[in-house]
């Protein structure tokens, strides 16, 4: 055969296999990881919304038994979601800064696409700026229509931070702070010296007066959210806290290291119990009528009666397709 023909044929035999390949990975079905992250509820509209470590988002109605639906599915893990105080858009933290609305729940609106990874995301009462922490640990506010930034340092991505009155933040990290929002002015410390284990999830109680933050030590500790002194702290256990929800209907406190044991605690009178039958691999969640959801590496929610601590619902999210819109299912026990 001609060498310049045999060239020709083993170019386009191999261009063929190519061509072959890249078809049947294109058809192959995205990586699916069903564990549940993140669980969060806006009470005012009693809906849910819930992330799997494969990026899909869901949300449904607490309200009936609808089966939840995936809107979209972000790049990589996220980090945090959050509902607009009027319920209405979704912000979502993880390699860029997103907000999802119902009328276009596929079509994210990006206040940062650049990758560079954000811890949380935190609206303010108004709904007019957006909290996050950035990958470099700088804490950055973002007009949500102009998106104009205002940028201060420090604490860490794997931290938490929650707004105050007064246009204030509190963050937590090593070092807890309480900041002015519009100027990045460090206001106060919330401890003398930097913690050894970094403090996590952060809970206002307003009707208290009081700022919740857990730490690495296995403890929660009360500040005051005027004068910031501390006022009282949990036992310590042996799990890190990196999830806590506040009960609507009572003054317990709903806490775990993710895969381990949930427990609680109540300031009121320092006591303490367990649910040793009871891990999350998410973020705690509360309904508006006080009912605990958790979430499971299956890609299941599951409702609690704290009360009872009986299993009372759960939504099988794993179930749904990894494309938007595909549908997940819903069973009451």
């Amino acid at each position: 055969m001609n060498p310049r023909v045999s060239a020709a044929l083993t170019i386009a035999i191999a261009l063929s296999v190519t061509s072959a390949l890249l078809v049947i990975w294109q058809l192959q079905p995205e990586p699916t990881d069903p564990r549940v992250t993140h669980i969060t509820v806006h009470a005012p509209t009693n809906r849910a919304a819930a992330a799997l470590a494969d990026g899909r988002i869901f949300t449904w109605s607490l309200d009936d038994t609808a089966a939840p639906t995936t809107h979209l599915r972000a790049t990589g893990g996220i980090n945090d979601l959050e509902f607009s105080p009027n319920g209405l858009t979704l912000a979502t933290a993880a390699s860029n800064l997103a907000l999802a609305t119902w009328d276009r729940p596929t079509v994210p609106t990006y206040l940062r696409d650049d990758g560079a990874n954000y811890g949380v995301a935190r609206y303010d009462h108004s709904a007019t700026s957006l909290a996050t922490i950035t990958g470099k640990g700088q804490i950055l506010i973002l007009d949500t229509t102009t998106r104009q930034p205002v940028t201060f340092c420090c604490t860490t991505i794997y931290s938490d931070l929650r707004w105050l009155p007064a246009n204030r933040i509190v963050t937590a990290g090593h070092h807890p702070a309480v900041w002015n929002a519009a100027t990045g002015q460090l206001i106060a410390r919330l401890t003398p010296e930097r913690e050894e284990m970094a403090m996590g999830p952060i809970l206002i109680h307003p009707t208290r007066q009081l700022i919740f933050i857990g730490s690495q030590d296995g403890g929660i500790r009360a500040f005051h959210l005027t004068d910031y002194h501390q006022t009282a702290a949990s036992p310590r256990t042996p799990d890190w806290v990196e999830t806590m929800a506040l009960s609507p209907t009572t003054d317990w406190i709903a806490y775990a290291q993710r895969g381990k044991t949930v427990r609680w605690w109540t300031p009121a009178t320092n006591e303490h119990r367990e649910w040793p039958n009871t891990t999350t691999t998410s973020t705690l969640a509360f309904t508006p009528q006080g009912l605990l959801l958790t979430g499971t590496a299956a890609g299941r929610v599951e409702e609690w009666d704290p009360a009872t601590r009986a299993r009372t619902r759960v939504w099988e999210l794993s179930s749904a397709q990894a494309r938007p819109n595909g549908p997940a299912s819903v069973v009451r026990d």
